[in-house]
């Protein structure tokens, strides 16, 4: 199958549109995400020249990029904010 820039960049979308998903209905800890994104890193420098293997390094890249993007979004609760004290 050949892929052509169409398919790669929809593949690409698609991953990082499951990398926030993935983190918006698991808790997954940065730590978690931040090796995801070292392997990714780590396997596209070493199978740069393998075209399919490129597009499944760069879909973990862009997975380790929406689950970043959805962990950078959370507000954080502290006693300065309102949402601090719901449920006591």
């Amino acid at each position: 199958m050949k892929l052509s820039k169409s398919k790669i960049f929809l593949i690409l979308l698609l991953c990082f549109i499951a990398g926030v998903g993935i983190h918006s209905f698991f808790d997954v800890s940065f730590f978690w995400i931040y090796v995801l994104g070292l392997i990714s890193l780590a396997s596209l420098i070493v199978g740069w020249r393998i075209k399919k293997f490129r597009v499944i390094a760069l879909g973990g890249i862009f997975l380790f990029l929406g689950m970043l993007r959805y962990n950078l979004d959370l507000p954080q609760a502290d006693s300065n904010t309102i949402q601090f004290y719901n449920e006591k």
